[in-house]
């Protein structure tokens, strides 16, 4: 029994070879359109490769065409800009003079103004140098005062038996006598210190108009370095419009020579020349990426014949080992 089932089994298997071994006409047929086709396939995978550089290479003239174009454009734009500006600036330049004028005008007042506002500067210098000179003389008084009281003080109120001046015998008219020296000193140094004490009054006094009508001109001549800087700027303006009106047929001149060779499309010479020799070459390869995709369908609907023919190599030998073993 147990011979009978693995006989029937192989002979079960050996049908099953047999009716594979009668499709090998076919499948040598579908393999070796799947081997040409593969091979074909190849080929186009060298040529796409090949029209991938080429096409890469066209976009990379292409844009540095569009780019030199764009230059241009550029260029031109700005010349004409630049002319346009010329032009209405020259029709300025009157309007420019007059004010150079003004500028100089005003300069030279607050030029004066200012040789004024150094003048009460160093004026007001030597206020302040005699109002500190007073100020000494004034502490000067005022130390001699003192040390006047307290002499009257150390030897007046005293029964001193000697004049604190003269150092003679202090009798009692004596005494009279230089209580009242000692009073006029006193006092001559209190007249001192009230008239230093005006004296300084006085002077602080125009000190302080010296310094107002100095802050005043000192605010009035702010701007005299603002206004040189304009005038500079004026002056080298109108001297820049009056070389630019020379510079205005040049201008012209430029732009017509973009115009040209932009209707003429002559930029970039190297890239053009480059880019036609690139466009034949693109032609003699002739790639298809429709036909090769094309192709590659083929080859997926033919990819299963590749396990179709090993399996009928492995049947042809299965097939005589069966038929020998029976």
């Amino acid at each position: 029994m147990k011979w009978a089932d693995t006989l029937a089994d192989r002979k079960r298997q050996l049908e099953e070879l047999k009716a594979l071994l009668e499709q090998q006409q076919t499948i040598a047929v579908r393999y070796a359109q799947f081997n040409a086709s593969n091979e074909q396939d190849q080929a186009l995978e060298q040529g796409r490769i090949r029209h991938e550089a080429l096409r890469h290479e066209r976009s990379r003239l292409e844009h540095a065409m569009a780019l030199e174009e764009q230059n241009r454009k550029n260029q031109r734009q700005t010349l004409a800009q630049t002319l346009d500006k010329t032009q209405r600036a020259n029709e300025q330049s009157g309007e420019l003079e007059a004010r150079n004028s003004q500028l100089q005008a005003r300069i030279g007042e607050l030029e004066g103004k200012i040789a004024e506002r150094d003048r009460l500067k160093e004026e007001g210098g030597t206020l302040n140098t005699q109002i500190a000179a007073r100020r000494q003389q004034l502490k000067t008084e005022q130390e001699a005062l003192a040390k006047e009281r307290q002499q009257a003080v150390g030897h007046l109120d005293t029964d001193a038996a000697e004049c604190p001046l003269c150092g003679s015998p202090l009798d009692a008219e004596h005494r009279e006598r230089v209580e009242r020296e000692l009073a006029q000193r006193v006092e001559l140094h209190q007249t001192r210190i009230t008239d230093l004490g005006n004296e300084i009054t006085d002077l602080g006094d125009q000190l302080q108009k010296m310094r107002a009508s100095y802050h005043a001109l000192e605010e009035e001549t702010a701007p005299l370095q603002q206004l040189h800087n304009e005038l500079a700027a004026g002056t080298a303006r109108l001297q820049q419009l009056r070389e630019s009106a020379v510079e205005a047929q040049s201008l012209r001149e430029q732009i017509a020579a973009l115009d040209r060779e932009l209707d003429a499309a002559t930029y970039a010479p190297d890239e053009r020349q480059r880019l036609q020799k690139l466009e034949g070459e693109m032609t003699q390869l002739g790639y298809s990426a429709e036909e090769h995709a094309a192709l590659r369908e083929k080859l997926a609907a033919l990819r299963s014949v590749e396990t179709d023919h090993q399996r009928l190599q492995d049947a042809r030998s299965q097939a005589d080992r069966l038929a020998d073993e029976q």
